[in-house]
């Protein structure tokens, strides 16, 4: 995750003042003697448990924002989405992802911070005001309102964006949602749907985040015994090649490992340089390297 700070320059840029809109939850109308059913207000718009169930089962896997997007896509159809963390002075992009496999996503987020846009962004400090006032925020970013550069080197192509925002464990996360120009603006009701999934939403892109900084830490923490157990996962080696990649892992020297499995150091070395080959792997560190990728912390 890259962090970048903001400095106290003043903006080139002129937007409107209209350019950000609060958005607020509105309940469901109930017709006389037909209250609205907790079931509907639960399951807005095609987003069932299914959908719900394989989002919270990929939090820290690979298939987390694609999963996302999916349920996403069940409420309003939601092209891209990037989310970011936001602290007082500083911005860190998270993930950008587009629902057709395209880079647009990754490509705009990445204009947008290296080239120093978002400390110009009114949206930003809109955000920022709400997280500390009231732990959320829910804005619509109206494209017309923005600066000439804004609508041409970030949101060219794209229709309509909403960004839903709120503070877990101290730390403020934004989750920007957009689509593309031919599917038109956001309605009202899908507007409304995802206002009223934002709660669940966020805590679980922070759980996911959360989950994603965990891993490693915990991998590294772990036994020789622990990380044997991992490496069992690849039937590419051998329970011997292993073992010595265990303790490779774990920091041992080859004459410690040689000493640890009563074998001779050139054994060590052997099983090694096997281990490599069947891994394709070149070097200690992508060694460790391959064992972080696959390691689960739900099985220690």
């Amino acid at each position: 995750m890259t962090t970048f700070s903001c400095f106290d320059t003043p903006s080139p840029f002129v937007h409107d003042a209209n350019c950000v809109e609060n958005l607020l939850f509105q309940r469901p109308r109930e017709r006389r003697g037909s209250p609205v059913s907790p079931v509907a207000l639960a399951r807005p718009n095609g987003l069932n448990n299914q959908s719900w169930e394989s989002l919270i089962d990929s939090i820290g896997s690979k298939e987390f924002f694609i999963r996302l997007l999916t349920c996403l896509d069940r409420v309003c159809q939601v092209d891209h989405t990037s989310l970011f963390q936001l602290n007082d002075s500083s911005l860190s992009v998270i993930a950008a992802i587009s629902h057709d496999g395209s880079d647009l996503a990754a490509e705009r987020v990445a204009r947008y911070t290296t080239t120093g846009l978002w400390r110009f962004d009114p949206s930003i400090a809109h955000i920022r005001k709400g997280l500390k006032r009231e732990g959320q925020q829910f804005i619509k970013v109206n494209f017309d309102g923005l600066s000439q550069i804004f609508r041409e080197k970030l949101y060219g192509g794209l229709g309509d964006k909403i960004v839903l925002s709120g503070v877990r464990k101290s730390v403020g996360y934004s989750l920007n949602l957009l689509r593309g120009e031919s599917r038109g603006r956001y309605s009202c009701d899908e507007i409304n749907s995802l206002l009223h999934i934002s709660g669940p939403l966020i805590s679980i892109v922070a759980k996911h985040w959360e989950a994603q900084n965990y891993r490693p830490a915990r991998a590294l923490q772990a036994s020789v015994s622990e990380i044997e157990s991992c490496l069992e996962t690849d039937r590419r080696i051998t329970s011997r090649e292993r073992e010595v990649c265990a303790r490779i892992i774990y920091g041992m020297c080859h004459s410690g490992i040689a000493i640890d499995l009563d074998v001779g150091e050139e054994t060590v070395k052997t099983y090694r340089t096997r281990a490599y080959q069947k891994l394709g792997i070149g070097s200690q560190r992508e060694l460790l390297t391959w064992y972080l990728s696959i390691w689960n912390p739900f099985d220690h």
